[in-house]
C-alpha cells in the first residue's frame, strides 16, 4: 500500500477530508507559478 493509500485510510476512518492539489506550472503566468505554490505549502 502507498503512503497516499495509508493516508486517505486513516483520514477516512478519522472522518477527516484530504485535498492533494494539483498546480500546471507557468499557468496561469509564470509570475504567480511560484507563489501559488508557496500559498499552497503555507496553507
Amino acid at each position: 500500500m502507498s503512503r497516499i493509500q495509508t493516508v486517505f485510510q486513516r483520514l477516512q476512518a478519522e472522518g477527516r477530508k484530504a485535498l492533494i492539489p494539483f498546480v500546471t506550472a507557468g499557468f496561469p503566468s509564470p509570475e504567480l507559478s511560484l507563489p501559488l505554490m508557496q500559498a499552497l505549502v503555507d496553507g
